[in-house]
């Protein structure tokens, strides 16, 4: 589990700053506050979404058992682990094609 956690932070550092100077990439100077406040509220929005939506598994994980010993509870969290980590495969589609289209846009601008 720590080896996941680390792997799992370490990840989301190296991704988390270059998702938030492409927010600003392309805008002039008066859109930047915009943007800032955009890309928090949708921050803001999205966490409290997934761990709603994490939560609600883990609870009709342990409304489903029978009795809530240290097993029970167990699996309720890795079913959402599970979960989480399905959710985060997903949201791995859109950022491979994030890295595509810059690539081509650098590629186009060499060639010219």
């Amino acid at each position: 589990m720590a080896a996941a956690l680390l792997i799992r932070g370490a990840g989301l550092g190296g991704v988390t700053i270059p998702i938030m100077a492409s927010v600003y990439e392309g805008l002039s100077r008066e859109q930047v506050p915009h943007a800032s406040i955009a890309s928090r509220i949708l921050q803001q929005i999205g966490g409290a979404f997934g761990t709603a939506i994490l939560a609600t598994i883990v609870q009709h994980q342990l409304s489903s058992g029978s009795a809530a010993n240290i097993q029970t509870v167990a699996s309720a969290y890795n079913t959402a682990f599970w979960w989480s980590i399905g959710f985060g495969t997903i949201a791995l589609i859109p950022a491979l094609s994030m890295g595509k289209n810059e690539s081509a846009d650098i590629q186009l601008s060499s060639n010219k």
